[in-house]
């Protein structure tokens, strides 16, 4: 819905909008929170935009610490922070 809103608000989308570190947070924030769960991805956008501001002690290893938080989660982690709840479907 928001990259809706950003290309009518722009008129024009296109690869040179958006810089590598925007990608990487957008991706950082799906991995984070659980892909295909909602309230997973309000959560790691929480996390990923609130927590930075929250420990502005360590902006010079944020880099270190966002590769860290992505390879964790994606080797034990896989479904994120709030995994998407399992379909169950009644058969009549």
């Amino acid at each position: 819905m928001a990259g809706v809103l950003h290309a009518t608000k722009m008129t024009i989308i296109s690869p040179e909008s958006f810089s590598f570190w925007e990608s990487v947070l957008v991706f950082l924030i799906v991995i984070l929170g659980g892909s295909g769960s909602i309230p997973g991805a309000i959560l790691g956008a929480f996390l990923i935009v609130g927590l930075p501001e929250i420990f502005r002690g360590f902006a010079n290893a944020r880099m270190l610490i966002f590769g860290a938080v992505m390879m964790t989660m994606m080797i034990f982690r896989t479904q994120g922070i709030l995994p998407p709840r399992a379909r169950r479907f009644s058969v009549d």
